[in-house]
């Protein structure tokens, strides 16, 4: 029996079997499953058109660019001949940033649901071509700010400072009504440390937001920036614990939500779990034992799970 005499529900049976996996959260480097699955659906899009008819939509649902800014623009090439794949891809994760290629792919990528970024390599030599507004991340970001539903960016350091957006920080985030899950470095949504005494945490984050995972590279961020609070660890760390005050006093305690089903509330309505983790070859200070403790006491009033990764070890300062 042929693949041609085949019925479509049987076909579709068969391909979806090789339906790609999806990276866990905060890796952004395909496993050995995702390669395996990803060259079989290759082959059967070259294969003949009624595979490729299966095939294609399961290949480009989820995107791992894993080999540099050369596969991003080949990618880019094909979206942009092909307005059916645009719509078709929902995840895509990157081990690496190229600017004008993230750009580029938020502009093509109308139906993005989930994006992974990492800073293993960052190029941003060629965001000159744009104007200051059209090349920043929050811009990008923005072009999805009703649909996106995961994002994580963290571990970039100094090297993106001025690529985050106009303020120098990522500005977007509470308008983003669909996202759901957030991993990022603090020092996006903060901007120049001095700003973490003037912003509230709960006023940079959409209400709707369930997975909260910060990741402090503050350190190495602005060292080569003149910064006046950085120099005094105490001082940042008090104002860091205020700032999960601000974010505790901003989520509605569940018995609250239960009295006011019928009306609109307003703050953080769906937080259920916050992550806090460091990045030691950045971090050279981290709360103490009494003051993660704290925090945790904090958030548990208001129900929400307070987790943190253990303290960088003096051999990682």
């Amino acid at each position: 029996m042929s693949w041609h005499s085949l019925p479509a529900e049987l076909r579709s049976e068969i391909v979806s079997h090789l339906e790609l996996p999806q990276l866990d959260s905060g890796s952004h480097l395909p496993s050995q499953e995702f390669r395996e699955k990803r060259a079989a659906l290759r082959n059967l899009c070259l294969a003949c058109h009624s595979t490729a008819a299966e095939a294609r939509p399961r290949l480009y649902r989820t995107i791992i660019v894993d080999s540099g800014s050369v596969e991003m623009a080949h990618l880019l090439r094909t979206l942009a001949y092909s307005p059916s794949l645009r719509r078709l891809t929902r995840h895509l994760s990157s081990p690496n940033y190229h600017c004008k290629h993230f750009h580029a792919f938020c502009e093509l990528a109308t139906n993005l649901r989930r994006l992974s970024s990492g800073a293993g390599r960052i190029d941003c030599s060629d965001s000159s071509a744009y104007t200051h507004s059209e090349a920043t991340l929050d811009a990008a970001l923005r072009l999805h700010a009703d649909t996106l539903e995961e994002l994580h960016l963290a571990g970039f350091g100094r090297h993106f400072y001025t690529h985050i957006g106009a303020a120098n920080r990522l500005a977007c985030l509470p308008t983003m009504t669909s996202l759901r899950r957030l991993s990022i470095d603090i020092f996006m949504l903060f901007g120049p440390s001095e700003q973490i005494r003037h912003l509230s945490l709960r006023d940079l984050l959409t209400p709707n937001l369930e997975q909260l995972d910060l990741c402090d590279t503050w350190n190495t961020a602005y060292a080569d920036f003149g910064d006046s609070l950085l120099p005094h660890p105490e001082r940042y760390l008090d104002v860091l614990i205020r700032q999960f005050q601000h974010l505790a006093e901003a989520v509605r305690p569940p018995e609250e939500k239960k009295q006011q089903q019928d009306q609109e509330l307003q703050g953080l309505l769906s937080l259920r779990s916050v992550h806090l983790r460091s990045e030691p070859k950045c971090t050279r200070y981290w709360l103490m034992e009494s003051q993660l403790l704290q925090i945790e006491q904090m958030l548990d009033r208001v129900g929400v799970v307070f987790t943190h990764a253990p303290p960088p070890s003096d051999g990682e300062d």
